[in-house]
């Protein structure tokens, strides 16, 4: 205990020296406010997020929260400052659409994804409620491709994923990724993470149902070769349907999430993004 009681006195000083020029722009900033000089306040707490964005100083979490909402006040309405402060707390998927498609976002998608049928597999978060409306929206836009969660129990961040091919699979080949549909297996094993997909494109709304990653598995890999004699007739017919399965885009689009999926994850519950979110303080 003694030992753990030195290390914080070691640790706390550091943080605050740390956060020492954010502190000040912060109090620069809450004057400039008292005083109904609003241009320059903002231009002040932009000078104080940035340096946290950059990676220059850290903040303490009341301290950030309290700059991104002074500035979000400011600014009004959808803000980079309130989507810092409160995430996808301060707005909800339709309106995220919407917004998007004002800004002239053509290409988005959003999908569920459930295990066991019916308990939320995403996000794995040991505070998760386990929302059960819970959904990822993906959107290209400028050679970007983001994804963000959104549900009834977190504050999630949008991440630019910095995948070039699901920038090309959503800007060149939308049209197909919708309008050609995988077939089904007939099966999926009971602990197989289910991926529901909706496609928003102009004012029409395209689904395609669950589906796991067993359908775009080859039905032949990891088994040997007396389990594919022994059941030939089964792994022929599945291999016909994996086959016209990997022949289309979706799967293509299919197999980028998948692996996308974990890198968001990865990013939005690491303690370096965490960091950069303002955290709203518990009763």
């Amino acid at each position: 205990m003694k030992k753990a009681f030195i290390i914080s006195c070691l640790i706390l000083p550091l943080f605050a020296h740390a956060q020492e020029k954010f502190s000040r722009l912060k109090r620069q900033g809450d004057s400039l406010v008292y005083k109904h000089n609003l241009k320059d306040a903002l231009i002040v707490y932009d000078k104080a997020v940035n340096l946290v964005l950059s990676g220059k100083e850290k903040a303490f979490d009341s301290e950030w929260f309290d700059v991104l909402n002074a500035a979000g006040i400011i600014v009004k309405g959808h803000n980079k400052y309130w989507n810092l402060a409160f995430g996808t707390k301060a707005e909800k998927l339709p309106e995220k659409i919407t917004t998007l498609k004002e800004m002239g976002v053509k290409n988005l998608l959003t999908y569920k994804v459930f295990q066991n049928t019916d308990v939320a597999a995403w996000p794995a978060d040991s505070n998760s409620c386990y929302s059960k409306s819970g959904q990822i929206l993906v959107w290209a836009i400028n050679n970007n491709v983001f994804m963000q969660a959104f549900d009834d129990c977190t504050t999630y961040k949008p991440v630019n994923l910095h995948d070039n091919v699901l920038y090309d699979l959503l800007n060149n080949h939308y049209e197909a990724i919708m309008n050609k549909n995988f077939r089904e297996l007939g099966f999926m094993s009971s602990a197989e993470t289910r991926y529901k997909f909706t496609f928003y494109s102009d004012n029409n709304i395209f689904v395609k149902e669950w589906c796991g990653i067993s359908y775009f598995t080859d039905p032949k890999s990891n088994r040997t070769a007396d389990y594919i004699a022994k059941h030939k007739n089964s792994i022929d017919s599945q291999t016909i349907i994996y086959n016209y399965n990997m022949s289309i885009y979706f799967s293509k689009l299919f197999l980028r999430i998948f692996e996308d999926d974990k890198i968001y994850n990865e990013k939005i519950n690491s303690s370096a993004e965490k960091g950069l979110v303002g955290k709203l303080e518990q009763n």
